[in-house]
């Protein structure tokens, strides 16, 4: 597996903080299988696909932070902890040490490789993969794995304010699904929470020519033509031929640190109330939390970035386990 570091209980202790009279579940989670295991959350803190997206550094700091608020939440009878295989985490810190984009992108399709080779060790594990930090390129490699698994391609509905549809002109965090539509990975593709500024005519156009689907932030929350809900519904209704994947990128929530932060987007409520109306009707086969950065390579820092991290992982696994509608 290369640069993927598997955990052991060992290297979760410094995350976990016991208290008295409390179980947290960090005591509670296994760095291995066993029978109630059913998630695999795996690490990417990695920021090479965004800066070959020209975009800001910082995405690597995510899964640490996450690690530190979710290992110290408490058990509860939806989640014991049990559930949990914390498998471990890439180490990419030997890429990325140049500015030229020709490098950075021949170094995503690294990132790919190594991605798509722990994803499908996962599946055959029979766990769901939860996947945290890193740029958006890694839901190619992610949808690569679960595709060629489950050998038919999927649909996939991502809330996000970019479409991540750019040409394939290179590997980057901006053309994820384009590659993985133009090679028959990817079926369907539902956006929710597109921001009319930063989506060319040109990409949204190529979205529909190639099938896909998406609602604006705009004509959810501005000019109010669809309901939040509905759209969701509609985005199911799309998806429902396909095995479906489950894409959050953090920029879609406003006010949240990432490489293309923004002050106008879903608020964390309305992220989490539609993340619980997916899983009431459908049952992803992976979860990817993505492009959330508690620091900048600027300098900015956001120290609830993790917690609101913990928060939406935590509100999928207990989701998952509600029987659906």
């Amino acid at each position: 597996m290369g640069n993927f570091n598997r955990y052991s209980s060992e290297t979760l202790l410094p995350f976990v903080k016991p208290r008295l009279h409390e179980t947290k579940l960090g005591e509670k989670v296994s760095t291995s299988i066993i029978s109630a295991s059913r998630f695999a959350l795996i690490g990417i803190p990695e920021s090479v696909g965004v800066r070959a997206n020209s975009g800001i550094a910082g995405t690597e700091t995510a899964w640490e932070s996450f690690l530190n608020a979710f290992l110290n939440i408490q058990t509860l009878p939806q989640l014991t902890g049990e559930e949990i295989v914390v498998y471990g985490a890439f180490d990419f810190s030997h890429l990325g040490k140049t500015n030229d984009f020709k490098i950075l992108r021949n170094e995503v399709e690294e990132i790919d490789n190594a991605v798509s080779t722990v994803i499908s060790e996962i599946l055959r594990l029979g766990l769901c993969p939860i996947v945290i930090g890193g740029g958006h390129n890694n839901a190619f490699p992610i949808i690569r794995a679960v595709s060629q698994f489950l050998q038919k391609p999927l649909g996939v509905l991502n809330f996000d304010a970019h479409s991540d549809y750019r040409p394939t002109e290179g590997r980057h965090s901006g053309n994820g699904f384009r590659y993985a539509f133009s090679k028959k990975l990817l079926k369907k593709y539902t956006v929710i929470g597109l921001h009319e500024n930063y989506n060319s005519s040109q990409i949204l156009g190529t979205l529909q020519t190639d099938g896909h689907q998406y609602f604006t932030f705009e004509e959810i929350f501005i000019h109010q033509k669809i309901r939040l809900e509905d759209a969701i519904s509609e985005a199911l209704n799309n998806l429902k031929e396909y095995p479906i994947g489950l894409e959050v990128d953090a920029d879609v929530m406003e006010n949240v640190l990432s490489s293309a932060a923004s002050p106008c987007g879903f608020s964390a409520t309305q992220l989490r109330q539609s993340l619980f109306q997916v899983l009431s009707s459908r049952k992803p086969h992976y979860f990817h939390l993505c492009e959330a950065a508690p620091k900048l390579s600027t300098g900015q820092t956001n120290v609830a970035t993790g917690k609101l991290l913990s928060y939406i992982v935590s509100d999928f696994m207990k989701a998952f386990g509600i029987k659906l509608i």
